[in-house]
């Protein structure tokens, strides 16, 4: 649970912190220009930073933090937040920083108590209201849905205050209710999710466009249950409200039981034309076809028309992505203690593909990635290394063996951890990575020539991109 929430409140911060500096403050400018001038100018800007650590005002210490850090000073960072922790016992530093072990506690009876105890401590009432309060509630909330106590989780869930994030806490919330089998509650929390980022929608701007990043899921989810439940009417309102490209395949089944059949079956046909040639949809696309044409005559060298036009649709883009850059080079040990070296791989076409245990999206495009590594099991000269970075626990090691074995997969995995020193995970920073997963495809001389962030697509569609550029890639030479 606590990996399934702690990925939301990194994409929220993150989010909120690119959306907070896109107006750079008068303090960011000064420190941008001291460390383009460097030399005397930049060691008088220093100077003058450290000379603001005086007074009680800790926003003064958090802001002298940042250009620090923004001045790639990580450890005077470092040395000026052990100054807040102690001069600020009871300070929004100190607030912040000691949530961890709400959210590392399990049981959420032991969670609620610790929660509670924390907000003695750091009452709202002097601190100000401020999300990471909100933060915390949709975990204790999750805690309790996860056990099964849905009235506990729903207190939490409605004492969420930030409007324009409570959307994304009452989705999170619901998630575990509806994993419990709880649909009823469920659907109650969707919909308000859905509810209140209309609400936001209103009001326009920054926070407007923050808050809608969420609203297609909630209203998929919602419809889904609603579908489940037997409110076909309520299923499909929701459904119309999504993007067209955002589309499932219950919205067709929604449409074909409202009497719409033709529209139901161009809603499957897009997905399949954008390449999602799963079995369950292309047997659905099939039985409205079949409604139509009276007869079956004709579909499957229909789909086979599709699947070639959008392989050679594929083939094209994967032939334009290509790259030609030096991969920089690596030493780690694999989790059966054996040291990889990148260069010495040279020869071998190499697949790296940068992921977590947090990571959604990565786990999602595992199933696919196993049957890419089954395809070349056999073939001596393609190597695939999964490589676990952005660790957010202690025991990330064995947290990502356990998720492996327990789902089956063949994967040779590579722990990209944290330097003690520097706090950084230096693999995956060499490769200048933003996001992941992140798959890079390395040629037998070396060079990355194709680099994919994100995954998108049917298995089979994944599957035959990797394929294209793994034997582009065995081709290719400078």
């Amino acid at each position: 649970m606590r990996k399934i929430l702690v990925l939301v409140l990194i994409i929220t911060y993150t989010v909120c912190s690119a959306v907070a500096q896109r107006s750079m403050s008068d303090r960011q400018k000064r420190t941008q220009e001291a460390k383009a001038a460097g030399g005397e100018q930049l060691e008088k800007y220093k100077a003058g930073l450290l000379a603001e650590l005086k007074g009680n005002d800790e926003r003064v210490y958090r802001e002298v933090a940042q250009a620090f850090y923004d001045l790639g000073m990580e450890k005077t960072v470092d040395s000026i937040w052990a100054v807040v922790k102690k001069k600020f016992p009871r300070g929004e530093y100190a607030r912040n920083s000691s949530v961890s072990t709400i959210y590392d506690e399990k049981d959420p009876v032991k969670k609620e108590k610790l929660y509670l105890a924390w907000l003695k401590r750091f009452p709202v009432e002097k601190l100000g209201e401020d999300i990471v309060y909100d933060y915390v509630r949709c975990d204790v909330g999750a805690a309790w849905a996860a056990a099964g106590e849905a009235d506990k989780a729903m207190l939490y869930a409605k004492a969420l205050v930030s409007k324009v994030w409570r959307g994304e806490g009452y989705s999170v919330i619901a998630g575990y209710l509806r994993d419990r089998g709880d649909l009823e509650k469920a659907a109650e929390l969707y919909k308000m999710a859905v509810e209140n980022v209309e609400s936001v929608q209103k009001e326009g701007g920054e926070r407007s466009r923050f808050a809608m990043i969420g609203y297609p899921s909630y209203l998929s989810a919602y419809a889904d249950i609603c579908y489940q439940l037997g409110r076909k009417a309520e299923a499909l309102e929701a459904l119309e409200k999504l993007p067209a490209d955002r589309r499932t395949p219950v919205y067709a089944a929604a449409l074909a039981e409202a009497g719409r059949p033709m529209e139901a079956f161009l809603c499957l046909w897009e997905m399949v034309r954008k390449g999602n040639f799963d079995a369950r949809l292309l047997e659905k696309l099939k039985s409205l076809y079949v409604t139509m044409n009276g007869s079956d005559q004709g579909f499957d060298s229909y789909i086979e028309g599709l699947r070639k036009a959008r392989a050679d649709q594929k083939r094209r883009e994967v032939a334009e992505s290509i790259i030609s850059e030096p991969a920089p080079d690596f030493t780690l040990t694999d989790t059966e203690g054996n040291v990889v070296k990148l260069s010495e791989l040279r020869g071998k076409v190499v697949v790296l593909d940068f992921w977590a245990t947090w990571c959604g999206p990565c786990k999602r495009s595992f199933p696919a990635m196993q049957k890419a590594v089954d395809k070349y099991k056999n073939d001596p000269e393609v190597v695939f290394l999964f490589i676990h970075t952005w660790e957010r626990e202690e025991n990330a090691t064995e947290s990502a063996v356990k998720f492996l074995k327990e789902n089956n997969y063949s994967f040779r995995l590579l722990m990209d951890l944290k330097d003690p020193e520097t706090k950084a995970n230096t693999v995956v920073k060499s490769y200048g990575v933003n996001g992941i997963p992140a798959k890079f495809v390395i040629d037998p001389q070396g060079n990355i020539r194709f680099k994919v962030t994100g995954a998108a697509g049917s298995d089979e569609e994944i599957v035959a991109e990797l394929s294209q550029m793994i034997e582009m890639a065995r081709k290719t030479s400078d």
